[in-house]
């Protein structure tokens, strides 16, 4: 009674199925870069930084960009960014740098193309700040929502009241440049009882809470 025929097609088999799975075995997960942390992350991209340089990458391109350059800390201050949100092939943030310059801007970026979608201050800056530098932006935001078509919409902190003042503010995908400083944003509300952290998106709806009422409005397309 012969085994050698039994014991040739099990090596056959072997040899047939053995390379792919070694391949796919070795094949690096998507979007990695070494010494790197994540910031932020869901079903389709990451966010991560190294050395200072915050990038991100849709796990399905397997291509990282870098998003922003600004360091956690640099000779101009304190910079970073803040409340990243994700949204399909879209990530926003508020980009920020706090010193002798005072910049303050909510970023949409497309990780397809590479490329800003939006890039806008929080606010528009008023006239007389009392920063001996640049200023741009009405002060940090408190949260950002984000539609996975790029339409963004916040709340910021107004840094250059005496009291505590806030803006609700959107951007949709395909709003024009505005011609008063605002760089094509939208103000839904301002006031010092808007809660900071209320704002959130269902759809196409933002709601937020005021005075201890909720209001809404629509963020397009």
């Amino acid at each position: 009674m012969r085994y050698t025929p039994i014991v040739l097609l099990s090596s056959c088999l072997a040899l047939s199925h053995g390379p792919a799975a070694v391949v796919a075995a070795a094949a690096a997960p998507a979007c990695q870069l070494k010494a790197s942390h994540t910031i932020a992350h869901n079903d389709y991209a990451r966010i991560y930084q190294r050395s200072g340089d915050t990038f991100g990458c849709l796990y399905s391109r397997n291509r990282r960009y870098k998003i922003s350059g600004y360091r956690p800390r640099d000779d101009f201050g304190v910079a970073g960014q803040r409340n990243i949100r994700l949204a399909g092939r879209y990530v926003a943030f508020e980009d920020f740098l706090e010193g002798q310059d005072m910049r303050y801007t909510v970023v949409v970026f497309d990780l397809i193309s590479g490329r800003q979608l939006h890039h806008v201050a929080t606010g528009p800056t008023p006239p007389d700040t009392g920063v001996h530098g640049f200023a741009y932006g009405i002060g940090p935001t408190t949260t950002i929502q984000l539609r996975a078509t790029g339409a963004v919409a916040w709340i910021a902190s107004n840094r250059y009241t005496l009291q505590p003042q806030y803006e609700v503010r959107k951007r949709d995908t395909n709003s024009a440049r505005g011609s008063n400083g605002d760089l094509g944003t939208k103000l839904l509300a301002r006031g010092p009882n808007i809660a900071p952290a209320s704002l959130r998106l269902h759809r196409t709806t933002l709601t937020w809470i005021d005075s201890g009422e909720s209001r809404t409005a629509k963020l397009g397309s």
